[in-house]
């Protein structure tokens, strides 16, 4: 069977250049470390090879726990804020410019994302070592949020007057995406020490998280909690079999059912986004439309491997687009 495919070609010699805009400006050097900024990349393969090494006949529980928005802003320096300078895009009709002066620094500056992600990497580290550390002990110390992590909050009582159980047979993951730290617990599904291992990782994730993003009651700041408590309160931060990561969804049942897909509202946007570009006179479509198409359907692939051969004719494609 044969795809017909919405192509992108330029007409004659008009083909048109896009500009390249440099970050900030030429004199900008990338001063910052890239190392955090570069772990962004590799967040969603980690999690697929987890999954991948994770014995099959165990389960695996994801837990997602969101910052709340702001606390990944940087405040420029005093004095320094005219070097960030932008001029917002004017509408038509617009006869006055206006500017941004801004006191934070915005997504997209040059030497920025390292700086983003060094504060969630330390977090990250932080849970790290404190499981390490309390592996023969368990974390004695409760925290406000627990009750809203553990996968029933009928066993929380139990765990938390059980004697504490060293794991014997389970595997843990962590990582962080910008401001979004995703845990994993896998282990047999009857295991008697499971939710126990809930609580121990909850406590080790949000007692790291606020040692690196202080409450208010520490900072005696105004203002709200460095967790999400509207994410907690949708239940997002609870240990659950399946839960929507970096944009897909993963289930951590045994067997065949450790499965990776999309949810299905998704993926009816992008049925409609495939149906609309074959459904252009004479099979064209604009560059902007080709590329968000292609950037959709690369997205994709990394749920759907037998789709990266359809990119072939859209990567070519590409090249019609470069300089």
């Amino acid at each position: 069977a044969s795809v017909a495919l919405p192509s992108y070609r330029p007409q004659g010699h008009r083909r048109r250049i896009e500009p390249v805009h440099p970050s900030v400006n030429e004199t900008t050097l990338p001063a910052a470390d890239q190392s955090a900024a570069e772990a962004l990349g590799t967040a969603r393969n980690a999690i697929l090879r987890f999954m991948f090494e994770v014995d099959p006949t165990w389960e695996i529980d994801w837990q997602k726990v969101d910052l709340s928005d702001g606390f990944w802003r940087m405040i420029v320096e005093h004095g320094e804020a005219y070097n960030f300078v932008f001029q917002l895009p004017m509408r038509p009709g617009d006869t006055t410019r206006y500017f941004v002066i801004p006191a934070a620094l915005q997504m997209g500056w040059k030497n920025s994302p390292a700086y983003f992600c060094l504060g969630t990497e330390g977090a990250r580290e932080l849970i790290r070592r404190l499981l390490a550390l309390t592996f023969e002990t368990g974390i004695h110390k409760p925290h406000r949020h627990e009750a809203l992590c553990v996968t029933h909050p009928r066993e929380l009582e139990a765990a938390l007057h059980q004697e504490w159980i060293r794991p014997t047979a389970c595997a843990l993951f962590s990582r962080c995406f910008v401001d979004d730290f995703m845990n994993g617990l896998a282990g047999e599904p009857s295991r008697t020490s499971r939710h126990q291992e809930q609580l121990w990782f909850s406590r080790a994730t949000m007692h790291a998280i606020h040692a690196v993003f202080p409450p208010p009651d520490v900072t005696g700041c105004t203002g709200k909690d460095s967790v999400s408590e509207k994410k907690l309160a949708k239940g997002d931060a609870t240990f659950k079999i399946t839960e929507e990561l970096l944009g897909f969804e993963f289930c951590g049942a045994t067997g065949a059912g450790r499965t990776v897909g999309m949810r299905p509202e998704k993926q009816e946007k992008y049925v409609a986004h495939i149906q609309d570009a074959l459904q252009q006179p004479r099979g064209f479509v604009t560059l902007p439309a080709f590329q968000s198409l292609r950037g959709k359907l690369g997205f994709a692939t990394n749920c759907i491997p037998c789709l990266r051969g359809i990119m072939t004719p859209l990567n070519r494609g590409m090249a019609y687009t470069k300089d």
